[in-house]
């Protein structure tokens, strides 16, 4: 048996999905392999009060029950007050959560998922669209959770773990996503992907208790707050050794940076953002922003400002740039604040023909002295004059 709609219903009450199981493997509960199904285009159902899987039966092996969004587009089921198992507990359960093959579907579960008195539940993400996991005090299940391929998982901040106590494996081609607590592992396969945005706040975005990364699995960041400059930001923090290697970067376009795997933490290291997105983080707008202007009067304009990390808003803030004697020859020394700015050294004798001077740059933070390519003694009247120039997007 079980429950079907095709148009938007809200339920009241404790709702029982009970299934039977004497055996020792695998065995799905549920007409077509379902407990509920909604159909329907932009329909609706929420599930007021907790929903309770019972498990019945002598039988050691798993038994499955699953919840389905079954198409149509823009579905939508809501378990407003969490889900518990009960019953026989010789055995484990499993709850497969799916939108199907709709990419605009969304299960949310906004209460505590909890298994203490009854059989473990494991937790399976699965179809085009998306789950969230939205209990502010978190869940207590047992058996884990696992991210399909097409899926997407989201977890909202919460004060405990917001995927109980074991833990969580993202598949290939599956997406994890929000920020909160996983106290059990996390382990991400070749081709999943961790999607987050980096907003400035203290603390990682997730906490976990093992990081695990194969080969090929990847990061994207979604987002990168106007408060994020330049600089080491934890993006995921374990609770021991993290194991495996960094994940492919997808980063916003115009940003540049590296993911490292630091202990037990994933870290992303910021070397270049793009100078909107400077501009804007020192409130600079309209005429202002533009890279040739000078809002605070220093005499430097925002390019050098941008390219050698000073601020823009302060006139006692100026680029530590310097020129110095290396051996016959003058030198200019400067450290970049960005890689996302394009720094060139130029040398001239007359100031009126300039001459580039080639140098490879060093990382950004590090300083850099680029000599000229003449001999003071070889120039005209002993003189030789050097510039930065800066090209920004």
């Amino acid at each position: 048996a079980r429950i079907e709609t095709v148009s938007s219903q809200e339920l009241f009450g404790e709702v029982v999905f009970s299934g039977t199981h004497d055996g020792t493997g695998g065995y799905t509960a549920g007409r077509g392999a379902q407990f509920f199904s909604s159909w329907g285009a932009g329909t609706a159902t929420t599930f007021r009060d907790r929903v309770t899987l019972q498990r019945r039966g002598s039988g050691t092996g798993q038994l499955r029950m699953s919840f389905f969004g079954n198409g149509g587009g823009g579905q939508r089921i809501v378990l407003g007050a969490g889900l518990r198992t009960t019953g026989a507990t010789t055995g484990p359960m499993r709850l497969t959560l799916s939108t199907a093959s709709d990419a605009s579907g969304e299960i949310e579960v906004r209460g505590p998922i909890e298994d203490g008195a009854g059989p473990a539940l494991e937790l399976h993400a699965s179809g085009s669209g998306v789950l969230r996991l939205l209990s502010p005090a978190g869940s207590t299940y047992r058996g884990g959770t696992v991210v399909n391929a097409n899926s997407t998982l989201v977890l909202a901040p919460s004060t405990g773990s917001a995927t109980g106590s074991g833990a969580v494996s993202v598949l290939a081609g599956g997406v994890l996503g929000g920020e909160g607590t996983i106290s059990g592992g996390l382990a991400l396969a070749a081709d999943s992907e961790l999607r987050l945005a980096v907003d400035g706040a203290a603390g990682a975005k997730l906490n976990v208790g093992t990081l695990s990364i194969n080969s090929g699995a990847r990061l994207h960041v979604t987002a990168v707050a106007y408060a994020v400059g330049v600089g080491r930001h934890v993006l995921v923090a374990g609770a021991a050794p993290a194991q495996g290697e960094p994940p492919v970067m997808v980063l916003p376009e115009g940003f540049s940076g590296v993911a490292e795997l630091e202990g037990g933490d994933l870290v992303l290291h910021l070397t270049g953002v793009p100078y909107a997105h400077w501009a804007t983080s020192h409130g600079l707008g309209g005429a202002s922003a533009d890279p040739l202007a000078d809002p605070d009067g220093d005499g430097q304009a925002n390019a050098l400002e941008f390219a050698f990390g000073s601020r823009p808003d302060d006139a006692a803030s100026v680029p530590a740039v310097s020129a110095k004697r290396v051996g016959a020859r003058l030198a200019l020394e400067f450290v970049r604040a960005t890689d996302t700015a394009r720094v060139r050294v130029e040398a001239s004798g007359d100031l009126a023909d300039w001459r580039e001077v080639s140098f490879a740059p060093e990382a950004v933070g590090v300083t850099q002295t680029v000599e000229d390519t003449v001999d003071l003694s070889a120039a005209p009247g002993g003189r030789r004059f050097m510039r930065l120039v800066v090209d920004v997007e």
